[in-house]
């Protein structure tokens, strides 16, 4: 066994019992020592309510946590203690006439017994101390009781939550004046009648809904999808729905497009999807029944035909097909249609059709996103040259791997733009530096000292430029 350095315990308790020393410091030491008498000591006569609290926070004797919280002063070293003691008869005592209402509500968690935490439930008046004990009661008749009876609505809907008895919640459910209680009780009965009941005949939108999620009958979930009047309510009653025939029916006569999504998602006849995501009147429906559909030549028809720009590209982007996504790289004449086009490019891996696309499409944008797919260099050595668009020569010049395809287009181009990336590209060190000398572009110049290994032509470099640049 392991024995205590007693250099360490006559310094700690230096520390503890230093007053001139920083408060931080005798806390730490406090959390540190073993000694009993000390920790009694400054829990008891120490001026600072902190170091009184820690002390009291590691005494063990239980005659002396009763004594401290009986007679100390401050709330915070009373409640330190009471957290220690496990006297019952001095906890209910203490939960009953402390003058600070956080120190009650420590010695009330702490009781164990019942008939105490009901009387404290039922007669305090201060509302922590009353959920205190109420979280701790088990008797059902008491917690009964209290659901039905308590002034404060979050006593009753503390209680409500332990009870199991479902006569009691049924009643509760029905006749409490507060929303909160009636809900904790909705959500804890488990009787499917009552629960129908309550869906079928609630006034209330939101206790029908509680009751729906809560009920497994599909023969009263099918009637309460088909007829409640709140949109809510036939949507929560959709999603626990599983007769797929059921589904179908609501989905065709339900006139709210909310519902109409839930009953896409929970539908799996591709057919009826398919039909849903052509025909819907919504668009948000036909989204939803556009991601739930895998057929390509469905995919294509709304693709190709939807009114709503947003329908059309969700669709384009689901399409897999590579004869498909070349047929239709570009039909789309709006500038959305054009947005859906490059997503439809950048996923073909044709090269001959990427090609074709980068060399003719009147778009600059397509063109680009072509080009963007293109491995075939002397393709991009041509469009890098020949295009007439800067972002599409751009786009060309950063697929090319060739040096000397770089190095003359640094050196020849007409773009300050296009010398400049390609000179970034460049490795060449003899290409770098003659480039770096004789480019009539400051910015191309930089770009070229920048990738410059040698300091000392790239320092001769600079000073060459900067004169140039002060004449």
């Amino acid at each position: 066994m392991k024995k205590e350095n007693p250099k360490k315990g006559v310094h700690q308790m230096s520390l503890v019992c230093q007053k001139k020393v920083k408060l931080k410091t005798r806390i730490r030491a406090i959390n540190e020592t073993t000694d009993q008498s000390i920790l009694i000591d400054v829990a008891k006569n120490d001026k600072n309510v902190r170091a009184r609290m820690a002390a009291a926070e590691r005494i063990k004797d239980q005659s002396v946590l009763i004594d401290i919280a009986k007679t100390d002063k401050h709330y915070w070293v009373r409640r330190a203690a009471v957290e220690r003691i496990t006297d019952q008869s001095f906890l209910i005592e203490k939960a009953r006439t402390d003058e600070d209402f956080s120190v009650r509500i420590a010695a009330a968690a702490r009781i164990d017994d019942q008939s105490a935490l009901i009387e404290i439930a039922k007669t305090n008046g201060v509302v922590e101390i009353q959920l205190s004990a109420v979280w701790v009661i088990s008797d059902q008749c008491a917690l009964i009781e209290i659901a039905k009876t308590d002034t404060y609505y979050s006593v009753r809907k503390a209680a409500v939550e332990r009870i199991d008895d479902q006569s009691a919640l049924i009643e509760i459910a029905s006749t409490d004046k507060d929303f909160f209680v009636r809900e904790a009780a909705v959500k804890r009965i488990k009787d499917q009648s009552a629960l129908i009941e309550i869906a079928r005949t609630d006034p209330q939108d939101y206790f029908r809904k509680a009751a729906v999620k809560r009920i497994d009958d599909q023969s009263a979930l099918i009637d309460i999808a088909k007829t409640d009047t709140n949109y809510s309510v036939r949507k929560a009653a959709v999603e626990r729905i599983d007769d797929q025939s059921a589904l179908i029916e609501i989905a065709r006569t339900d006139k709210d497009h909310m519902v109409r999504i839930a009953l896409v998602e929970r539908i799996s006849d591709k057919s009826v999807l398919t039909n849903i995501a052509k025909t819907d009147e919504s668009v948000s429906v036909r989204l939803a029944a556009v991601k739930r559909i895998d057929d390509q030549r469905a995919l294509i028809e709304v693709a190709k035909t939807d009114e709503d720009n947003r329908v059309r590209k969700l669709a384009a982007l689901l399409i897999s097909d590579q004869k498909v996504l070349i047929k239709t790289a570009n039909t789309d004449d709006d500038r959305e249609g054009q947005k859906v086009a490059k997503n439809r490019i950048r996923r073909i891996s044709d090269q001959s059709v990427l090609l074709k696309i980068a060399r003719t499409d009147d778009d600059w944008g397509v063109r680009r996103a072509a080009v963007e797919r293109i491995d075939d260099q002397g393709a991009l050595i041509e469009i890098a040259k020949t295009d007439e668009d800067y972002w599409v020569r751009m786009a060309a010049v950063r697929r090319i791997k060739d040096q000397s395809v770089l190095i003359e287009v640094a050196k020849t181009d007409e773009d300050n733009r296009i010398r400049k990336l390609a000179v970034l590209l460049i490795s060449d060190q003899r290409a770098l530096t003659e480039i770096a000398n004789t480019d009539n572009d400051p910015g191309v110049r930089w770009a070229a000292v920048g990738g410059i290994t040698d300091k000392r032509v790239t320092e001769e470099i600079i000073q060459i430029i900067l004169n140039t640049d002060s004449k």
